[in-house]
């Protein structure tokens, strides 16, 4: 009788621990573990409209809506956006931030939207894609913006380009220079009321069939914009 009583409480005791681990291993519903929870609810800074050479700073606000700590593993960003800070653990309930800076040199006349990802140890969704967007208005405003010398064998191929500034921002042109070689260019000032224009005057110096490029190299008395190159092709027939 002992004999079975014992072997019944072993077998019973197999079993239970068998059902134990079954429901270890497939999990009892119902039952949560604790996980961060990485939240951003304005994904896209849009900041309007400004001048070239103008750094617009912003920070992302990153929440923590698991109950564990977030932990921020990375930030990347493109091009024009440098990522300034970032907080790199966030604590359950918590919020912190992604800061950036957006360099607008370089993009005058433009429509931008830099991106900017994050990375974070969230189970569920551990990438979270940022952007910072809107408009530059240029400081050298150039017209046309590329030189096109097209023409016949042997003829005068000549252009004129004409350079102003935003009266936000106001330069002189100092020089305007061929890079290669392929052009002569002559730099006029002409007076303004308000502001400076300058009028750069483009002869080819190739006179056979075929194609060739050169750049005008522009130099300001600007400490945001100090150098510009105007893109030249040269068409022969």
């Amino acid at each position: 009788m002992k004999k079975l009583n014992m072997k019944l409480n072993i077998s019973y005791f197999l079993y239970t621990l068998m059902i134990f681990s079954i429901l270890l291993t497939a999990g009892v519903p119902g039952t949560t573990f604790s996980a961060p929870a990485g939240f951003v609810d304005e994904k896209l800074f849009n900041f309007g409209t400004i001048l070239e050479g103008t750094d617009v700073p912003h920070n992302f606000i990153i929440e923590n809506r698991g109950d564990s700590t977030l932990r921020v593993l990375k930030v990347k960003s493109n091009c024009a956006c440098a990522v300034a800070s970032f907080t790199e653990e966030v604590a359950p309930g918590s919020k912190g931030t992604i800061s950036v800076i957006f360099d607008s040199r370089g993009s005058g006349g433009q429509d931008v939207e830099h991106k900017i990802r994050v990375e974070t140890d969230d189970p569920d969704k551990g990438e979270i894609d940022l952007a910072i967007a809107g408009h530059v208005d240029p400081i050298l405003i150039i017209r046309p913006d590329v030189v096109i010398l097209s023409g016949r064998e042997g003829e005068d191929l000549k252009a004129e380009v004409l350079i102003t500034h935003d009266i936000r921002h106001p330069l002189r042109v100092i020089s305007a220079e061929s890079k290669r070689g392929n052009i002569s260019v002559k730099l006029t000032e002409e007076k303004d009321s308000d502001q400076n224009k300058y009028m750069v005057k483009v002869t080819s110096l190739k006179k056979e069939k075929g194609k060739f490029g050169d750049y005008i190299s522009l130099k300001t008395d600007s400490n945001v914009y100090p150098s510009k190159q105007i893109r030249v092709k040269i068409e022969i027939n």
